[in-house]
């Protein structure tokens, strides 16, 4: 596994606890329905994968552009 690999690998591991937190909070959502909601989402299919780079946003960009996808059914990914 090379570097960069691992980094997403751990990068994953912090952000999805974070933005399901976020998505219960500020969604009055228990934790099974965040869950639920950040994996069925394109957000999380991109982020699981290392090529898309979107890893390498915010926490709080990546809450955004989730709750975007889910109100308005599209992806606006920010250049970067």
């Amino acid at each position: 596994m090379s570097e960069v690999e691992k980094l997403h690998k751990i990068s994953l591991r912090t952000k999805i606890p974070a933005i399901v937190a976020m998505i219960e909070e500020y969604n009055s959502l228990g934790f099974n329905a965040a869950l639920s909601l950040l994996y069925t989402s394109q957000i999380f299919k991109d982020l699981e994968d290392e090529k898309t780079k979107i890893w390498h946003f915010s926490n709080v960009l990546l809450y955004d552009l989730l709750m975007r996808e889910k109100q308005e059914n599209r992806i606006d990914y920010p250049d970067v």
